[in-house]
């Protein structure tokens, strides 16, 4: 869907799931286009990017949440910062899981109960898949 102006956000009800996009008809002071993207919140799309982007990662390694929501989303902030509460949810589920740990201050930290800056790893016999003990 796609809406010139942002006045229709409201009626269309997705306002919540949606990305702005630069119109690449308007200059860049002009309206912006309202494009829904159910992809990008996909839970499954925001696991698999945690998952790949840690696979990338040396053993030990951790990422930003924002690596993931970047390598979906693009550079634009506007775009990947509407990802981090979805992202955020499916790190805590992965965490809940033992597919992954939530880190603060790199130490792992209670999926259920955390707050402010954290990073995302493996845990420790899962390490890029290694299944050392």
């Amino acid at each position: 869907m796609v809406s010139h102006g942002l006045d229709n956000a409201g009626d269309s009800g997705v306002a919540a799931a949606a990305i702005l996009l630069q119109c690449p008809r308007c200059n860049p002071q002009g309206h912006r286009d309202l494009v829904t993207s159910n992809q990008s919140h996909d839970p499954a799309a925001l696991r698999a990017a945690i998952l790949d982007l840690l696979a990338q990662k040396p053993e030990g390694k951790s990422i930003s949440p924002t690596e993931a929501a970047r390598s979906i989303a693009g550079p634009d902030e506007q775009q990947w910062s509407r990802l981090m509460k979805p992202l955020r949810a499916v790190a805590i589920e992965m965490a809940k899981a033992g597919e992954l740990q939530i880190l603060r201050k790199n130490k792992p930290a209670n999926p259920s109960d955390f707050r402010g800056v954290y990073r995302l790893a493996l845990p420790p016999n899962n390490a890029n898949g290694s299944g050392a003990s």
